[in-house]
C-alpha cells in the first residue's frame, strides 16, 4: 500500500482479469485490486498443490485464457502470477502478452517519470537492452549483473536502484525488499495504466518511437555431452563476427555475450542441469533476429 497508489488505480475504474494459477498469490493481488475499487475477474483462484495439472507459468501460454477474456472486451488488462507469486504475467487491452523485458522497461519509465523515483536500474546479462535505451532517455545509469536475482538484490541493498529485473520475470523496486515480487510488478502496471490513461501497448509504442523497436528471443539448443566442452572452448575464444554481424565487444560476466552494431547482441549460457546451451538474442528488426538465430545455431551445431 505504501509502494503503489491504490487510490489512483481505483479512480481509473479498471476492469482487471487476474490469473492466479491455483497458487499462493490468492488473497493478495486480487484483494488489493478489489480494495482499490477495480472490477476483478478471477481465473484459477482455488488453491491446488498440483496447479490443475499444468505448469503455473505466467507466460504467453499460461496467460492465454485471461488474454481471450481481455480480447473479448470484458477487461482492460490481465495480470498474472506464477505458483509462488514471485514472477508476473501482463496482458494488454488488445490481448497481447507483454514480455518481462518490456514490462521492466515500462516499470523504469513509470517509476522515474510518473513517480519521480531517483537512482539507477539493474538488469541481468541476458535481459533486453530496451531497458538501457529507456534509461538513456531518462538519464538513468544501468548496471548489468550475472543471472540470478540474488545479484540484483545485492546491488539494491548497496546502491539507490529505481528498479531491478530479469528477463525471466523477476522485478523489485527501491523501498521494497531486494527480492522479486510478482504482486508488486502487477500493481505497478495497473498504476501506470491508471496514471497515464492509456493501454500499456500505446505507452510502449510511444517509447519505441524514441528508442526503436527491440526483438528478443531465447532458444535452447541440445548439445551432445561429449561435444559440450569443445563448444564451450570455442565460445571462450570469441568471434570477430556472428554471421555477417561484426562483434564490437565480448563480455564474459556470465556466459558469453557478443555486442553487435546498432544495439543488437547475442549471449550463450550453458545449462547446469540439462545438455543444452541457451542462446539469448536481441535485434532491432524481425529480419535481423532471424539471421542471428540462424548464425547461433550454426555456431553450436555446425548446421
Amino acid at each position: 500500500r505504501k509502494l503503489v497508489d491504490l487510490q489512483a488505480i481505483g479512480k481509473a475504474k479498471l476492469r482487471i482479469a487476474v490469473e492466479l494459477m491455483h497458487g499462493t498469490g490468492r488473497g493478495y493481488l486480487d484483494m488489493l485490486l478489489e480494495e482499490a475499487g477495480s472490477k476483478v475477474t478471477w481465473f484459477h483462484e482455488n488453491l491446488n498443490p498440483l496447479f490443475g495439472g499444468g505448469s503455473p507459468e505466467p507466460n504467453e501460454s499460461g496467460m492465454a485464457e485471461a488474454a481471450r477474456f481481455v480480447r473479448s472486451g470484458q477487461a482492460d488488462l490481465a495480470l498474472g502470477l506464477d505458483g509462488d507469486a514471485d514472477r508476473f504475467g501482463i496482458v494488454d487491452r488488445d490481448g497481447t502478452w507483454l514480455t518481462p523485458n518490456q514490462v521492466l522497461a515500462l516499470a523504469l519509465y513509470h517509476l522515474r517519470k510518473n513517480r519521480g523515483i531517483k537512482g539507477a536500474v539493474v538488469r541481468t546479462v541476458p535481459t533486453s537492452h530496451q531497458v538501457d535505451a529507456v534509461a538513456e532517455l531518462l538519464g538513468v545509469k544501468v548496471h548489468e549483473t550475472p543471472v540470478g536475482f540474488k545479484h540484483i538484490g545485492a546491488l539494491m541493498e548497496s546502491e539507490p536502484i529505481i528498479v531491478g529485473g530479469e528477463e525471466s520475470g523477476g522485478l523489485s523496486i527501491r523501498g521494497h525488499i531486494p527480492e522479486k515480487d510478482g504482486v508488486l510488478a502487477c500493481l505497478l502496471m495497473a498504476e501506470l495504466v491508471a496514471m497515464e490513461g492509456k493501454p500499456l501497448g500505446y505507452i510502449l509504442r510511444d517509447l519505441e518511437k524514441q528508442t526503436g523497436e527491440f526483438h528478443t528471443d531465447r532458444i535452447n539448443i541440445a548439445v551432445p555431452p561429449a561435444e559440450k566442452a569443445a563448444i564451450l572452448r570455442k565460445l571462450t575464444g570469441g568471434f570477430d563476427k556472428i554471421g555477417r554481424f561484426a562483434v564490437q565487444q565480448f563480455i564474459t560476466t556470465d556466459g558469453f555475450k557478443f555486442l553487435l552494431p546498432n544495439n543488437e547482441w547475442v549471449a550463450f549460457r550453458a545449462s547446469g542441469t540439462e545438455p543444452v546451451i541457451r542462446c539469448y538474442l536481441e535485434a532491432k528488426s524481425a529480419v535481423h533476429l532471424k539471421k542471428l538465430k540462424s548464425a547461433c545455431r550454426k555456431i553450436l551445431t555446425g548446421k
